[in-house]
């Protein structure tokens, strides 16, 4: 158990049980220790693999994204010979238009669109393209509706996903002002009258909770009351962190300054178990809900080509090198492939059977 955490435990005499409210308080600040743990060493996980994504792997996906362009441009090549049997030349535009189309959207090769579009419109696919396309938004928007209870803009049309959602979440937004402004004008019942009169003095009395302990700490360790010039110094930088606290309603770090400056050594650690202590747990559970809420954002962030880089590459610094070294070697092979086929893909013949292999691989992603 950290020091943190032992300064915060109620504990009670020998023979004498917690209280319901007593153990609940020592679950919330043992969640909220290791929460706050948790989330410094992701973050500071987080902070290693980009630094070493700069150096490590984004060399080699430029170099690798480079090999791909090259690609590109010698099939395209390729496809004015006469050599090709005509199944052979759409599986060439299939290729280009596939592989162009991934370069231009997670790489921002903008430089491929002119090439991506001679081949949309080799394969026939421009006017095909916007039909399926209007149709898959239309079968969106009528998902949406029904989830969500909304009525889309039947001719608006979005250029991207997110500015579907944008306007989804308007219309959201729209609907629950209106949900509110409809519930504002029914009169409330005797009943929900008192549930917010209780909710208001609940508010009041959490309030009331941390600013008695802010004060108790003000009144204590103010720098301006103490003559010692070294304990002066001491006393502001614990007001710093005492103010800092309060700005930021941390009551578990209040909590914690509480008790190592007020009354750690005097055997008041019951003084907890107060009137207080269910206000405490209140604010406790807010902030466990933040933290896990945070962690999740945290852990969850993707990088633009989609990777998850917490599930990705963090861990301890063996499983981290680990993590890296296979994603590194992963490259170096498709780059290794993939220089390979360039240099005999001058040759017609190989390219002819370069295609048969593509297509037989077809579940690969990308087949080198």
């Amino acid at each position: 158990m950290t020091t943190v955490q032992q300064l915060l435990i109620v504990q009670r005499d020998s023979g004498k049980e917690l209280s319901k409210s007593q153990k609940q308080f020592n679950r919330y600040v043992k969640q909220i220790n290791d929460m706050k743990a948790e989330l410094e060493s992701v973050k500071s996980q987080l902070q290693a693999v980009q630094s070493r994504i700069h150096a490590e792997i984004a060399p080699l996906e430029k170099k690798l994204i480079g090999k791909k362009k090259e690609l590109i441009y010698l099939l395209d090549r390729s496809y004015k010979l006469k050599f090709f049997r005509k199944r052979e030349k759409e599986n060439i535009a299939e290729i280009i238009l596939t592989q162009s189309y991934d370069l231009i959207h997670s790489a921002g090769l903008e430089e491929l669109e002119e090439i991506h579009r001679k081949y949309a419109a080799i394969m026939g696919l421009d006017e095909e393209d916007q039909e399926e396309g209007e149709d898959e938004e239309s079968l969106l928007k009528g998902m949406l509706e029904n989830m969500f209870g909304v009525e889309m803009d039947e001719n608006q049309k979005f250029e991207s996903p997110e500015e579907l959602f944008e306007h989804l979440k308007g219309k959201l937004d729209e609907k629950q002002a209106q949900h509110q402004e409809k519930k504002g004008k029914r009169k409330k019942t005797p009943a929900q009258l008192a549930k917010e009169e209780r909710i208001r003095e609940e508010a009041k009395n959490i309030t009331r909770a941390s600013r008695t302990i802010y004060t108790e700490l003000v009144k204590a360790l103010h720098p301006d009351r103490e003559p010692d010039e070294a304990e002066k110094r001491r006393k502001t930088e614990i007001m710093h962190r005492v103010t800092e606290a309060y700005e930021q309603n941390d009551l578990f770090e209040l909590l914690r300054l509480r008790i190592e400056f007020l009354t750690r050594g005097k055997g008041e650690g019951d003084q907890l178990a107060d009137d207080h202590l269910k206000y405490f747990n209140k604010i406790l559970k807010e902030q466990v809900d933040e933290l896990s809420n945070e962690l999740f954002q945290v852990k969850g962030g993707f990088d633009l080509l989609g990777n998850n880089l917490y599930y990705r590459f963090c861990g301890n610094a063996k499983e981290m090198d680990a993590k890296f070294k296979r994603e590194t070697g992963r490259i170096k092979k498709m780059i290794k492939s993939l220089d390979e086929d360039l240099q005999l893909m001058e040759d017609p013949a190989y390219v002819r059977s370069f295609l048969k292999s593509y297509f037989e691989a077809r579940k690969s992603p990308f087949p080198f």
